[in-house]
C-alpha cells in the first residue's frame, strides 16, 4: 500500500469514528455516568440485593482485595451511592447497600446500555473482541501522543511541503 492510500484510509477511518460517536453519544444522554468506574457499577449491582452484600463477599465478587473494597466503598459512600450497615449479630461483619441515588444511577445506566445493545445486533463475540482490542490500541496510542511521549505523525500536507 502506498503512503497516500494509507493516509486516505486513516482519514476515512477517523471520519467514521467521528460519525459513529456523534450518532451514539446523544443516545446515551448527558448523564450516562460513564465516568463511574466499572467496579462502581458492579458494586451498585451487587449491593442492591435485599440486605445488601458483605464487604468480604463484595471483594470476592469483584475479584479485588478487601482493602481495595474499603476504598471503593469509602468513595461511593461520600457520593451517596451506597451505605454501610453493621450486622446485628456479628458487629465485625459490614453490609453494603445501594442507596436510592445509587439505585437510580444503576437502573438508568442499565436501561441505556440494554437499549444500545442494538448497535451490535448480529455481531459475533469475536467481532466485538476485535473491535475492542483495536480501540484499546488506538486509545493507548492517542494517550501517548496526548502526554507528549510520542509526537503525532506530520500531516500529509506537511510532508508534501518538505519534499
Amino acid at each position: 500500500m502506498i503512503e497516500a492510500d494509507r493516509d486516505e484510509l486513516i482519514e476515512e477511518t477517523l471520519g467514521l469514528l467521528r460519525r459513529v460517536f456523534r450518532r451514539a453519544v446523544p443516545r446515551f444522554g448527558p448523564h450516562l455516568h460513564s465516568q463511574l468506574p466499572m467496579l462502581y457499577h458492579l458494586t451498585l449491582h451487587a449491593a442492591q440485593a435485599p440486605g445488601g452484600i458483605t464487604q468480604s463477599e463484595l471483594a470476592q465478587f469483584l475479584g479485588v482485595s478487601p482493602a481495595h473494597v474499603t476504598g471503593i466503598i469509602d468513595q461511593m459512600e461520600r457520593d451517596h451511592l451506597v451505605r454501610r450497615r453493621r450486622d446485628r449479630e456479628d458487629r465485625r461483619v459490614v453490609h453494603v447497600q445501594t442507596t436510592r441515588v445509587g439505585l437510580h444511577i444503576h437502573t438508568h445506566v442499565h436501561k441505556r446500555l440494554a437499549h444500545h445493545q442494538g448497535f451490535f445486533e448480529g455481531w459475533e463475540t469475536q467481532d466485538l473482541l476485535q473491535l475492542r482490542d483495536l480501540l484499546k490500541r488506538l486509545d493507548e496510542r492517542t494517550s501517548l501522543v496526548g502526554r507528549g511521549d510520542i509526537s503525532p505523525a506530520p500531516r500529509r500536507d506537511d510532508r508534501a511541503l518538505k519534499s
